[in-house]
């Protein structure tokens, strides 16, 4: 990647050390929280005062594979519960002022996620042939569940779902008119009056808000969540890869040839939150479903499928490398590989667009598929040296040729410094090009926050 991008990219270098013991194991049990935080009421679970209770079990075991072979396994699973650090917000602790004693406490959590039925395996293989050629394999599988919450979504002021302006710039309520939304006149058939509130969401004319809610053609999400609501979000993860090759020698010539393959998929799931435009018609959660104890009791608890995105790669990789005397290399290689990202539209309710989206009560849809198929080729003359001094500089090129969308063909010459470490070598001049996901898409839950949120309101 360093021969082909060079400094273009925004990424790092992480360099592992896998086992490879050919006996022996170790068993491991590792728990912990933190009881002396200062957590709100709700978080008090576990078999201790404090919030954060986790384990972690974990074993490993080396085996004989041959006489000059092995095989390392390890395998973990875990559970931790979530953290909080809130205090309750500002606008909250006004609409409580005011009477209304539907606002949660802490209204917005502040914390780390929980994280359910974490399960890591790991295997690492290999078998030497001979002085002049060796085999070797790896590969991993990782599964979790992991949920979290978002920002509080004021009754009052959450613009799209609760509140919006008038024609003189004053916040109201947003009221939708459900013989409108019938007849597809926007005309105020239903007659709603206009509800009035302040900057932290408290209501100023309780007479009109009265009417609004005993009038069953006049539809306010203050009817299903009084106290306003903070979604709750998760993903079911799995993260896989595999990998094996051959590497040799043959008098001055170093050779190696491998095959790998990667997948990650993250599967979306939200609740407590609500597509607005379907109004009162919102995906109720069935007993099938098992929600946070953060969220209140109440007669609908909205449930939504937004989506999975997926990212799979294979990659084929061959490099030669030819000692031409001790001070200088020749090196080359070749290398396929094939990236596909898809995000998977979701269930029909995240996305569609309800009766009241005319109103101001609107969805909104993304979905993205790219394939990239990309070919390359590096020759790479250095200086051996540079293996044994920090910082000296040498020199390299590569040519890339894509196949996709666009298409591209680059070759560059730049210098760069490698330095020795723990019998690998560590290239600190180049870093990784971004992949299909990185490059303006989500990769994680935590990145996927901002583009949840354009689907439907968190």
């Amino acid at each position: 990647a360093s021969a082909q991008y060079g400094s273009d990219a925004i990424a790092g270098v992480m360099n592992f050390v896998l086992k490879n013991d050919r006996s022996g194991g170790t068993i491991e049990i590792k728990t912990g929280g933190y009881p002396l935080g200062e957590t709100s009421e709700p978080f008090e679970e576990g078999s201790f005062p404090g919030d954060g209770e986790m384990y972690t079990l974990s074993g490993n075991v080396g085996l004989p594979l041959g006489e000059t072979g092995f095989l390392n396994l390890t395998g973990e699973y875990g559970n931790a519960n979530a953290t909080d650090r809130s205090t309750q917000r500002t606008d909250a602790l006004a609409m409580l002022a005011s009477g209304n004693t539907s606002v949660r406490s802490p209204a917005q959590i502040w914390g780390s996620p929980q994280v359910s039925n974490e399960l890591k395996l790991w295997a690492n293989m290999g078998y030497l042939f001979n002085d002049n050629l060796q085999f070797y394999s790896h590969g991993n599988y990782v599964s979790k569940q992991v949920e979290g919450s978002f920002y509080f979504r004021n009754p009052g002021t959450r613009s799209g779902v609760f509140g919006t302006m008038n024609a003189d710039g004053q916040r109201i309520l947003l009221i939708g008119d459900m013989l409108d939304a019938q007849d597809g006149v926007l005309d105020g058939s239903a007659g709603c009056p206009e509800v009035p509130v302040t900057d932290d969401g408290v209501v100023t004319d309780q007479a009109a808000l009265t009417q609004v809610l005993n009038d069953p053609n006049c539809f306010t999400f203050r009817k299903l969540f009084p106290g306003g609501f903070t979604p709750q979000f998760g993903s079911y993860v799995l993260d896989a890869s595999a990998v094996a090759g051959l590497r040799g020698t043959s008098g001055s010539l170093d050779w190696d040839a491998s095959a790998s393959w990667g997948k990650s998929n993250l599967d979306f799931y939200m609740y407590n939150t609500v597509n607005a435009s379907l109004g009162p018609d919102q995906p109720c959660a069935d007993d099938s479903r098992t929600l946070s104890f953060v969220v209140p009791n109440q007669a609908c608890t909205p449930w939504f499928n937004p989506g999975i995105n997926d990212q799979q790669e294979i990659n084929f990789n061959f490099d030669l490398s030819y000692a031409l005397n001790d001070r200088v290399n020749l090196a080359g290689g070749a290398e396929w590989r094939n990236e596909r990202f898809e995000i998977i539209q979701g269930s029909t309710e995240s996305w569609t667009e309800g009766p009241l989206a005319t109103q101001g009560f609107t969805p909104r849809l993304q979905r993205v598929h790219r394939l990239r198929t990309a070919y390359r080729g590096h020759l790479e003359p250095e200086q051996l040296r540079r293996l044994r001094r920090h910082g000296d500089p040498g020199t390299r090129g590569s040519v890339d040729l894509r196949r996709g969308r666009t298409g591209r063909a680059v070759l560059r010459l730049w210098n760069d410094g490698e330095r020795e470490g723990r019998g690998t070598r560590e290239r600190v001049g180049g870093v990784r090009p971004p992949s299909q996901r990185q490059h303006g898409l989500p990769c994680s839950l935590a990145g996927t926050a901002e583009r949840l949120q354009h689907l439907y309101d968190l």
